[in-house]
């Protein structure tokens, strides 16, 4: 009885918020009228949702602690998490230590049989983040895509540098490639989904696994993905990136990532670290690209789209209006968010389709 209080007095607020932005301003200490006033941006013609506008007053603290926004210990989310049928920790070997995976699916298991797979690399600068800060975010994905969700805890620098993130991520993709079909997945229909950090280790994956005739991807899901790790001066940025702004990512907090990820010898123009440099090809896998309008990465996002479109590529890109970086994290509150995982939902469902169980023949 205590239990389904706590639940039902952490659930009422967040329906509150989701229905009414002004109260959500209120009960958090801001004016509402102050917060849709204060929503222009320096990249004239562009403006953010006012709920973008309020996460951001209470992210200020994201450039230095990350923690104080996704934490999921300590945050409602912890008391709503959404409930998976399955969820399995498995530990893969990494050089001398290992690295977890975990498993969501939310399908019956009598229904398990030749399912998608989605592996999923959080993000965090390759600095910060794991399985389970993201845990409900990734039970969220695994509901609504009706997929094998494997999400990877892939080693984190400064500790870890380059490439130690992308081999332990190409490990991950091994093992769903030999193992997935003992948990209902279809390994014939990998799709592979990261956003920021994790959304630059996605768009690696098809790279290495091309190169290394590694195995077969179906689909790669790129969102607000930092695709290009050299100094292009880029309009998002110039405009997103202000001494004085704040748009949940900084430019020191960038500079703080690339110097803990990338050892001096790094060639930062090659395609495992930008991969906006690589050569691409149109037997690649089929894309969808999501970016922020208001967001510093925006725009090496949406070039990473054109260049994969100019090479022959399925893509599907979509840009969110007012949308801030790690839009998508914030589903609770951002009806843009929640709708940018029906896309990815029905972007799944559509590379699916085209993909039959193994040993069947197209129809």
């Amino acid at each position: 009885m205590q239990r389904n209080l706590l639940l039902i007095s952490a659930i009422l607020p967040l329906l509150v918020f989701q229905s009414c932005t002004d109260l959500m301003c209120i009960l958090t200490g801001y004016n509402p009228q102050e917060i849709r006033n204060s929503c222009d941006t320096p990249e004239p013609g562009t403006e953010l949702s006012p709920r973008c506008n309020l996460i951001l007053k209470h992210a200020e603290d994201y450039v230095t602690n990350p923690d104080s926004v996704f934490d999921a210990k300590n945050n409602l989310l912890k008391l709503i998490k959404p409930g998976v049928k399955y969820i399995k920790d498995i530990y893969l070997p990494a050089d001398t230590s290992e690295i977890l995976i975990r498993l969501y699916c939310d399908v019956p298991e009598y229904k398990r049989n030749f399912l998608p797979v989605l592996i999923y690399y959080h993000g965090g600068g390759f600095i910060w983040g794991s399985v389970e800060i993201f845990d409900a975010y990734c039970r969220k994905l695994a509901r609504e895509t009706k997929t094998v969700l494997v999400s990877v805890d892939y080693r984190l620098a400064p500790e870890y540098q380059f490439p130690a993130a992308v081999n332990d991520c190409y490990s991950a993709l091994n093992w769903v490639q030999n193992n997935i079909s003992q948990y209902g997945g279809n390994p014939e229909n990998i799709i592979v989904m990261g956003e920021s950090a994790g959304g630059n280790l996605a768009a690696v994956m098809p790279l290495v696994s091309r190169d290394s005739c590694g195995p077969q991807i179906n689909a790669q899901i790129i969102i607000c993905g930092a695709t290009t790790f050299e100094e292009t001066i880029f309009p998002s940025r110039s405009h997103f990136l202000r001494k004085g702004e704040y748009y949940m990512v900084s430019e020191d907090y960038l500079n703080r990532c690339k110097s803990a990820y990338l050892p001096d010898s790094a060639d930062i123009r090659h395609p495992y670290i930008s991969p906006l440099n690589a050569d691409m090809d149109k037997n690649m896998p089929a894309a969808m690209v999501i970016t922020a309008q208001v967001d510093p990465l925006r725009d090496e996002g949406k070039a990473y789209a054109m260049k994969l479109k100019e090479a022959g590529i399925d893509v599907m890109y979509r840009e969110y209006e007012g949308m801030i970086h790690a839009f998508m994290n914030f589903y609770l509150f951002l009806s843009d968010a929640r709708q940018a995982i029906d896309d990815v939902d029905e972007f799944i469902d559509h590379v699916s389709d085209l993909t039959p169980p193994p040993g069947t023949a197209p129809g």
